[in-house]
């Protein structure tokens, strides 16, 4: 079972990567669903769609994406949201709650300045106001996301959704990324910094689907260069998040003060990304201390980060209590 029935799976504490794929959980979650998918090729895009009971998982593929100049890859980046908007209009109730998007190239940098992580971010705010009426509205639809980086050649967007009732949730921590500053390109990401979503079974623990999470203050990257306390950082803010979700959503047994260990014992599944191969056993002693009860839960995967001065991104699961009444 997955974290979406309120289980985590078994598996050993490996790192690997670079790893275009979904978590495990959620590789569990429709692991018997294989045989049912479909596939559809247009446009220079492919898209994969699987369904659950309660959830539908699309794979958008864009082929080559690391060779195209900046303009083509923004253009292919919306219609890849593009192609995921069309699933969920397809089958009305559906809303994307979580994204995974591995960008190659993702720090390539033009001569303007521009990142590749910027680019995409461009044609993924395009495709959000045109698939969700605006910018103006991001503060409630956009779904948690993780962007990374990897070696491989295509863009790969990964898109979880459900017709289960959803809240978005901010991190008092933490600026609303589609409220950064030009600094950080021309079109600011777009995503929240977590999801909840509701049970369908009554008493039954809602679910919080956490979105990479680094060693941000505001919109600032801290203890640059410094992995340790970078990851102390990140999980300070997973901590937060996770009582700002459990707070926001009404949840009746989420007592526990400001003590972090409280919020940290909530999560069920982990994904840890790490830039350097030679911080990886640091990185592991700290999440080890800090959610000791997930033992070998904890997933870990070598990649580049859509910010130089950050070291390691955290996601993962939690549970966040049944709803009040």
């Amino acid at each position: 079972m997955s974290p979406l029935q309120n289980s985590a799976t078994t598996a050993s504490p490996v790192a690997h990567g670079p790893d275009p794929n979904v978590p495990r959980w959620v590789g569990a979650t429709f692991s018997d669903r294989r045989d049912q998918s479909s596939e559809q090729r247009f446009g220079g895009l492919s898209v994969r769609t699987m369904r659950d009971r309660d959830f539908m998982l699309v794979t958008v593929v864009v082929r080559g994406a690391s060779s195209l100049p900046p303009v083509d890859f923004q253009q292919m980046a919306a219609a890849a949201y593009q192609a995921v908007a069309e699933q969920c209009r397809c089958r009305p109730g559906l809303s994307p709650v979580r994204f995974w998007n591995f960008i190659p190239r993702i720090r390539t940098t033009a001569p303007d300045g521009i990142d590749r992580y910027m680019v995409f971010n461009a044609g993924r705010y395009k495709a959000y106001c045109d698939w969700l009426g605006g910018a103006d509205t991001f503060d409630r639809t956009v779904a948690t996301a993780t962007a990374v980086g990897y070696e491989g050649d295509d863009l790969i967007v990964h898109m979880l959704a459900t017709d289960r009732q959803c809240l978005q949730v901010d991190n008092p921590r933490q600026i609303q990324p589609h409220r950064y500053s030009a600094r950080f390109g021309p079109f600011p990401p777009c995503f929240a910094r977590a999801t909840v979503v509701r049970s369908t079974a009554k008493g039954s623990d809602q679910l919080i689907l956490v979105g990479g999470t680094s060693s941000v203050v505001g919109e600032e990257s801290v203890h640059v260069g410094d992995p340790a306390n970078q990851t102390r950082v990140t999980f300070e803010n997973l901590s937060t998040l996770v009582r700002s979700a459990c707070t926001a959503s009404g949840a009746i047994d989420c007592e526990g003060g400001a003590d972090p260990a409280t919020w940290l014992a909530r999560f069920r599944d982990m994904r840890v990304y790490y830039v350097r191969r030679s911080d990886l056993d640091a990185i592991r002693d700290l999440v080890r201390e800090y959610v000791p009860h997930l033992g070998n839960e904890v997933e870990y995967v070598h990649v580049e980060l859509c910010r130089a001065d950050l070291l390691v991104e955290i996601e993962g699961t939690a549970l966040g209590g049944p709803v009040a009444g």
